[in-house]
């Protein structure tokens, strides 16, 4: 009998043994896929966290924005001098208790968690940038007032998205003549990149009607600058003739960009607008062509400001005009066809019968 039972008393031991070996095991799972679990919801709860403090530091960022403006505003209009901030230190300028427009703490909550701790406002730029520059919508018009000495201006074109090799090859190439962008529509224009139109008139104390016109090599200039897909540095000269078409250099890794050499030095008025694709042009001047980029003035002026929502921060930089400069894109414009054949005299107003006018304006039909 006793033979018999030391062997049952050792296989319940060991089935005891193994019982306990894989409810630890279990309870080792079960543990781990609870602490995963609460890893994971700890993880969407900060990162919900994380959004909702980015919002609030680009808000408190777009208040710094908002504010400074209101300083840059008050100045052009009381024609003073917009003051530079070139540090993150509060100063009386944009900072200080008064004027009533500045906030003098930049603090936008009640215990300063949410607040812009840095505001950059800079006049002192070295380029002008427009964007975005929208294919058949208005031009935008910019003061160029270089400091130094200007025979160069260099343009850069680049598109709002990044585009493929294999489509930059469906730009012109180089040396093409004037038809380069003769479609109708935007849908038959195939090149990413879009054609700049830009008119350059001198301004300033020496203007006259010499410089002011068209037939002057060195007068003011209409240019239309369009894609090539070429890889050599194109430089065209300012006397061209006015309403050239000219090209400027496109490639995958540094979108477009040309150089107007020869510029007599002074004071100009840029108008810029785009055609078939939109994009962003910046402009720098230079005294010789690949110089040191000269300081821009009265043009733009940069604010810079870093919101803050206890640890999360948000940078925002933005280009303001000093000035709202507002041109008519045509001399005549208007809803509707207009007729120019007609005749108007001291004794009276007539319209010519051409066969070709347009009979459904009244304007257009004889009387």
């Amino acid at each position: 009998m006793n033979t018999w039972q030391q062997p049952r008393t050792s296989h319940r031991r060991e089935a005891g043994m193994i019982s306990i070996i894989v409810t630890l095991i279990l309870m080792l799972v079960i543990s781990l896929i609870v602490l995963g679990f609460a890893t994971v919801s700890r993880r969407e709860q900060r990162s919900s966290l994380d959004r909702q403090l980015s919002a609030q530091a680009f808000f408190a960022a777009e208040s710094g924005i908002n504010d400074a403006r209101k300083v840059i505003i008050a100045k052009v209009k009381a024609n003073e001098p917009i003051p530079e901030k070139t540090d993150c230190k509060p100063n009386s300028d944009y900072n200080g208790s008064a004027p009533a427009y500045s906030n003098p703490s930049n603090k936008l909550n009640a215990d300063g968690t949410v607040s812009y701790p840095c505001l950059l406002v800079s006049t002192k730029l070295r380029t002008l940038t427009v964007s975005p520059v929208t294919a058949g919508g208005s031009s935008t018009s910019l003061p160029l007032e270089p400091d130094g000495v200007m025979t160069n201006l260099h343009i850069d074109w680049q598109a709002l998205s990044t585009p493929l090799a294999v489509q930059i090859a469906k730009c012109k190439g180089a040396g093409t003549s004037n038809d380069a962008f003769p479609r109708n529509n935007v849908s038959e224009w195939e090149c990413p990149y879009g054609v700049v139109r830009m008119d350059i008139v001198p301004i300033g104390p020496t203007l006259s009607r010499l410089a002011m016109s068209s037939t002057n090599p060195l007068g003011q200039k209409t240019i239309f600058f369009y894609p090539t897909n070429n890889s050599s540095e194109i430089i065209q000269p300012y006397a061209l003739s006015n309403g050239a078409v000219a090209e400027m250099k496109c490639q995958e890794a540094t979108g477009c960009d040309v150089d107007v050499n020869g510029i007599p030095n002074g004071n100009y008025m840029l108008r810029i607008s785009g055609i078939y694709v939109d994009g962003a042009v910046t402009i720098t001047a230079q005294s010789v062509i690949k110089g040191p980029d000269l300081d821009l003035k009265n043009g733009q002026v940069e604010i810079d400001v870093t919101g803050k929502a206890q640890d999360v921060l948000r940078r925002i930089q933005v280009r303001l005009p000093i000035a709202s400069v507002e041109t008519p894109d045509y001399a005549l414009q208007s809803g509707s066809s207009i007729c120019k054949r007609f005749l108007s005299s001291p004794l009276g107003f007539s319209i010519p019968s051409i066969s070709n006018q347009d009979t459904n304006n009244p304007m257009c039909r004889p009387l």
